[in-house]
């Protein structure tokens, strides 16, 4: 505090006993290494702005943040550098060991495959051999019974055949004594003649010669797929054996892997039950990457890959999906939600309004606030706000009159409605500084019941900010603790979170999705991601 200020609280009885320091003399005893103020250079970084999230130099205070809430940069130094050393213990005791342990594991059950397939393969090889033991057999016994039954046919053809030869021969003599009787010249003899007492009659007879079926195969025509009925069915679970794969393709293993585990730090960490939903994508795109100059951008989503986005300090602009400006218009950072006629409808946190403004760069004042405003979003009917230091979060009319109050959650901090339920999604980011302010999402219905609350897979590192629905219903969380983007379900289940190949997210603080199934992610350092997670 100034020296005027000192005076004044060292003459209070309650404040006697404090140890009260100039307020110059306090900032000289923070972090000396400390680099100087990008507003003001001959000025070094000594404060940290809580409702602007960045640090700060003597200056800043008296002019840009004003009235704003500051923390000792020794604090906020302090307490990082606690979670820092926490997090490396936590990765050398807990997380490399697990993934040493899952290594083997998993070279383990790599072996076990290898062997269980090898021991398969001489089954499907003793199968194969059975069979075709069984099947010459089975030609063997055919082949046998064909024999014995056509010898016989064979034997009784031969016998008729010896029949034939005789009777021909009797024949043959019949013959000879007829022409016998013919050539002689005693016309009284061949009067005589007695047929009757001739071979005639048995040898002109003809019995009538059985018909014997010549032998086919009938019946027993055997297809591919009555073959394969033949053999065992081969029971394999896709979940568990390696699939082939091509270029980047991954075995499916690893597909869940990448789905599930996002992060080493997870995995020491209690976890979400998943859920599926066949809508994700098992590996996330990266669409395109957008650098800007501004500190965590704001962005709203529109129709047709475009969106509102802060791409400089003080100006917002209208972009395509490869972050090419298409209109801008200038506004101080705050948050904004988008109206029906693709306007910005944004928040002024010192000025405590709710302000239009088109892509002329018109502004239409909408209405006052009470308080100092952390959150907005909209739908064609209502404003909803959240107010994090009055623990409300109301729901206006578009002409300021008020419709519903929460409070049930107690620290508001950024909102979002459901595109699908309705439910007016909150978020509530922890702070250290104030008692029972965690790191948790709630969902609350129109009625003002609680639908669900999230509190990650790690509530002592969840720290929500920005949220937003897409499409489907699904609520997507920006979560500035563990670098993660969350995707839980319309009931408040935990789906996955949003990977991209070989790229991580940098603390990220606001976010979108559009229409098309991408969602739009704001890091601190100014950099947008769009990234492809839908199957759409």
């Amino acid at each position: 505090m100034c020296s005027n200020s000192r005076e004044y609280h060292l003459k209070s009885r309650a404040s006697s006993d404090h140890n009260v320091v100039l307020f110059y003399d306090k900032a000289e005893s923070l972090i000396k290494s400390l680099s100087h103020c990008k507003d003001h250079p001959s000025q070094k970084y000594q404060l940290w702005c809580e409702p602007c999230e960045t640090a700060v130099c003597i200056k800043c205070t008296t002019n840009n943040h004003y009235t704003h809430r500051f923390l000792e940069l020794n604090t906020i130094y302090d307490t990082k550098r606690k979670a820092i050393i926490d997090s490396l213990h936590d990765l050398r005791n807990e997380v490399l060991p697990k993934w040493n342990k899952r290594q083997v594991e998993v070279g383990n059950s790599i072996l076990e495959y290898q062997r269980n397939v090898q021991n398969l393969d001489k089954e499907l090889i003793q199968e194969g051999e059975k069979l075709k033991s069984r099947i010459d057999e089975s030609v063997t016994a055919r082949r046998k019974e064909l024999q014995q039954k056509c010898s016989l046919v064979v034997r009784n053809l031969s016998i008729e055949e010896q029949s034939c030869r005789k009777e021909i021969l009797n024949v043959r003599e019949v013959i000879a004594e007829f022409e016998d009787r013919l050539r002689h010249e005693d016309q009284m003899t061949t009067i005589h003649f007695d047929l009757s007492r001739t071979k005639y009659q048995e040898v002109a007879h003809l019995p009538e010669l059985p018909k014997q079926n010549l032998p086919r195969l009938i019946g027993g025509d055997l297809e591919k797929e009555d073959f394969e009925k033949i053999f065992r069915n081969l029971a394999i679970s896709e979940s568990e054996l390696w699939k082939e794969t091509t270029g980047t393709k991954k075995p499916l293993f690893q597909q869940e892997l990448y789905q599930r585990v996002p992060s080493p730090a997870q995995l020491a960490r209690p976890t979400q039950k998943f859920t599926q939903d066949p809508d994700l994508l098992i590996e996330h795109v990266l669409v395109s990457k957008v650098k800007t100059t501004a500190q965590s951008p704001s962005v709203g989503c529109l129709s047709s890959r475009r969106a509102w986005m802060e791409t400089k300090p003080n100006v917002t602009s209208m972009v395509d999906i490869q972050g090419n400006i298409l209109h801008s218009v200038s506004m101080p950072p705050s948050s904004f939600t988008i109206s029906r006629s693709e306007h910005i409808v944004a928040i002024s946190y010192d000025e405590k309004m709710v302000t239009e403004i088109t892509k002329a760069d018109e502004r239409r004042p909408l209405f006052a606030l009470p308080y100092r405003p952390t959150g907005i979003c909209s739908t064609p009917e209502n404003v909803v706000v959240a107010f994090h230091e009055a623990h409300e979060t109301v729901v206006y009319d578009w002409n300021g009159e008020s419709v519903t109050k929460y409070t049930s959650v107690r620290y508001p901090y950024k909102v979002t409605v459901n595109k699908v339920t309705k439910d007016i999604c909150i978020s509530s980011k922890p702070d250290l500084s104030v008692p029972g302010c965690i790191g948790i999402v709630v969902a609350l219905r129109k009625s003002g019941g609680t639908h669900f609350e999230y509190k990650g897979s790690d509530p002592d590192h969840f720290s929500p900010v920005e949220l937003c629905s897409d499409p489907g219903g699904r609520v997507l969380v920006a979560d500035c603790g563990s670098n993660n983007v969350h995707i839980i379900d319309r009931d408040g289940g935990f789906l996955t979170y949003l990977l991209i190949h070989q790229e991580t997210f940098h603390i990220p603080m606001t976010i979108d999705c559009d229409r098309e199934g991408q969602v739009w992610v704001g890091e601190m350092d100014g950099t947008m991601k769009i990234v492809k997670y839908l199957n759409m």
